[in-house]
């Protein structure tokens, strides 16, 4: 065994039967526990630095011969000790599973005796006492720093859709009793109306309007006067102000609005089209809209409305964590119908077909009466004939009996 490793060994088993032998290790000299409240998602800085008295040793030693273990207590028995990160004098770390890509320690900081754990993001089951033992040369010092966790939710998440129900819930992983819960929205404490019904530890929105968009904070007192607060900052989407139907042909524009956008967020808008439960969505985006739509930011331009373009438009809100939320606009178009295609009856048809009908007997008409005048006569005499009136047949044979008693006399 290699002699600091022996030392070590023996340094932890002394210190295992005898805690006053551990140099103080707080901030202020003295070995008594800190507290550190953190919000659910944010990170968290657990301290732990050598005090002044012992900052004697020249920054180059320090440096080169300091490790450092924190550990977490929790378990079957609250003094078992679960090993949360790890680094050796030589550089080596090992972290447990858990909490491996959620916490580190600073090394350039080991120069100027500071030995901060640092969690991020904090989760609600990270709340606990931790403790950590640093060895520098010869020597061990400790540090105890209980995590207290508080978390804010929203039901939805966060951003929420206008006019849709919402709740705020506020706790925190502290032992005492729950007291009071208070909150105050833009710096202002929130009265309990009917715009604002008060529970256990949330608040509950039947209807958000725009003006509830902003900096919410909840505050908790328990029952050993100890009191806890956090913010959160609530994103509303805006639903589209549009009543009714609109004209075919018209110029839209879609527009979806975020209250307190940070800046990184991407707008995506789908056609739904008339069945939203369709398996072939049209994803609106710069990249395959045609002439008739474009796509700048959260605005949606259609040109000429069609009916091709009635039915149910999604807008999607994305950032780096993935999709925030998402709404919904349902568009109607003037005269346009979702039924069966026109029967050969229907108006526009039949209009058609009538304006062709006559078109074509018009032409027969007209080339019927040129081919009349350009066809020359069969018989040229029948022109020229004269209607006379002929004598009856009783006439002829009395004229004729009359000849024929004259020729006899």
């Amino acid at each position: 065994m290699r002699p600091l490793s022996l030392v070590l060994f023996l340094t932890f088993t002394l210190l295992s039967f005898n805690a006053g032998h551990i140099l103080p290790g707080a901030a202020d000299g003295g070995s008594r526990e800190q507290k550190v409240w953190a919000k659910a998602g944010s990170s968290a800085v657990l301290p732990c630095h050598l005090s002044p008295s012992k900052m004697w040793k020249s920054l180059k030693e320090l440096h080169d011969k300091t490790s450092v273990v924190w550990k977490r207590h929790g378990g079957s028995a609250h003094w078992e000790a679960h090993i949360v990160l790890e680094v050796e004098y030589t550089g080596l770390r090992k972290a447990a599973r858990p909490m491996r890509p959620r916490v580190s320690v600073q090394d350039s900081a080991f120069r100027k005796g500071i030995f901060s754990l640092r969690i991020n993001p904090v989760r609600s089951e990270d709340a606990g006492l931790y403790e950590a033992w640093v060895t520098y040369d010869t020597e061990v010092q400790s540090c105890q720093v209980e995590l207290g966790v508080i978390t804010v939710t929203t039901s939805p998440p966060s951003p929420v859709i206008e006019n849709e129900p919402l709740l705020l819930s506020c706790n925190s992983s502290h032992w005492a009793r729950l007291v009071e819960t208070r909150w105050f929205h833009n710096g202002h404490l929130v009265p309990t109306s009917e715009t604002f019904c008060a529970l256990h530890g949330a608040l509950s929105i039947p209807q958000p309007a725009m003006s509830d968009a902003g900096s919410w904070r909840c505050q908790l007192r328990y029952s050993d006067n100890e009191i806890i607060s956090a913010t959160l900052d609530l994103q509303i989407l805006v639903t589209p102000s549009i009543q009714g139907p609109v004209s075919e042909g018209s110029h839209l524009l879609l527009i979806c609005s975020l209250t307190h956008p940070r800046g990184h967020e991407r707008y995506q808008w789908k056609h739904l089209g008339s069945a939203p439960t369709s398996s072939k969505l049209a994803v609106a985006t710069s990249h395959n809209l045609d002439g008739q739509r474009t796509q700048t930011g959260r605005t949606l331009e259609i040109l000429r409305v069609s009916q091709k373009d009635m039915g149910t438009w999604e807008c999607s809100v994305h950032g780096p964590e993935g999709r925030l939320g998402a709404v919904e606009y349902g568009l109607q178009i003037t005269g346009a119908h979702i039924s069966n295609p026109p029967s050969i009856f229907s108006g526009p048809v039949t209009f058609g077909l009538m304006l062709t009908l006559f078109l074509l007997l018009t032409v027969c008409v007209l080339a019927l009466a040129l081919q009349k005048r350009a066809r020359p006569a069969a018989f040229p005499a029948l022109e020229g004939m004269v209607a006379i009136t002929a004598p009856r047949k009783k006439e002829m044979e009395e004229n004729q009996k009359e000849k024929i008693q004259q020729t006899e006399c």
